[in-house]
C-alpha cells in the first residue's frame, strides 16, 4: 500500500502563495492601469526588450515637451503674480502695524 503524501500547514502556505502572488501582481498592475501580464513577463525575463516602447515614447516627446514647455510658462507667470500680491500684502502689514503702534500710543496718551 502507498502512503499518502500529507502536507504541513506550511507547505500548503507556500503552494498558495506561489499561484496568489502572481495573480496580485497581475491584478494590481491592470489597477494602475498598466498591462499586468507584460509587466509580469518583463520581471521574470520572458518579456520582450524594452525597445520597441522607447521608440513609442520617442515619437510622442515632441509634443509632450510642448505642453510640459507651456505648463512651465503658466506655472512661473503665477509664481510672479503670487509674489507680487506678497509683496502688497506685506506692505499691508507694515502699515497696520504702523497704524497699531500709533493708536496704541494715542491711548497711553488719554490715560
Amino acid at each position: 500500500m502507498a502512503r499518502r503524501l500529507r502536507l504541513t500547514g506550511f507547505t500548503r502556505f507556500l503552494i498558495v502563495m506561489l499561484f496568489l502572488v502572481p495573480i496580485a501582481y497581475i491584478g494590481a498592475s491592470y489597477y494602475n492601469g498598466q498591462d499586468g501580464l507584460a509587466n509580469f513577463k518583463n520581471l521574470i525575463g520572458l518579456g520582450k526588450s524594452d525597445s520597441p516602447s522607447a521608440s513609442r515614447e520617442t515619437a510622442a516627446n515632441p509634443k509632450g515637451i510642448a505642453k510640459l514647455e507651456e505648463r512651465i510658462t503658466q506655472l512661473n507667470e503665477r509664481i510672479t503674480e503670487l509674489e507680487l500680491k506678497n509683496g502688497d500684502l506685506e506692505s499691508q502689514l507694515e502699515n497696520k502695524d504702523q497704524e497699531i503702534v500709533e493708536l496704541k500710543s494715542r491711548l497711553m496718551k488719554c490715560k
